[in-house]
């Protein structure tokens, strides 16, 4: 299971609950638990006058129409999400890749740092010059990462 941002924190509730069906799990730009300053920002960005041209372009050609709903219904996930006790995530039994852009200024480095100390079997690798949307931004690197990860 490969999963970046709220997507990851499925990916690591997904292996918390069924142990024995997830294999491998890649998250990206992860948190066990969402800050309110996150949570408030999360809220300003609701309003489509923050976001650049560019990112609306991104977004309107994978999600159309639906963009709207779709980023109310994120939104509305991260305000009602519940942190992951740091307990629980040593039930996470299959090999875990972390990876955290290093300019990541949306979730702090040291949520990546709980990850990797709580989930035994688990590296964090951080992606050089990366920010937030690096899977977007530096994507070939971050493929040579996790493609031979999840091959092994």
């Amino acid at each position: 299971m490969v999963g970046w941002s709220s997507g990851g924190i499925i990916g690591i509730n997904m292996a918390i609950k069924y142990p024995n069906t997830i294999q491998k799990l890649v998250a990206m730009g992860s948190a066990c638990r969402i800050s309110d300053e996150l949570k408030r920002r999360m809220r300003m960005l609701n309003h489509f006058s923050f976001w650049s041209q560019d990112r609306i372009e991104k977004y309107n050609i994978v999600y159309g129409d639906k963009m709207s709903q779709i980023w109310e219904n994120h939104n509305s996930f991260l305000q009602t999400f519940e942190k992951i006790c740091e307990q629980e995530l040593v039930k996470i039994r299959c090999p875990t890749m972390i990876l955290h852009g290093a300019r990541d200024c949306k979730i702090e480095f040291k949520e990546a740092q709980t990850l990797e100390k709580n989930i035994l079997d688990s590296r964090l690798l951080l992606i050089k010059n990366g920010n937030h949307d690096f899977p977007d931004t530096h994507f070939r690197e971050a493929i040579k990462i996790i493609e031979p990860f999840l091959l092994e």
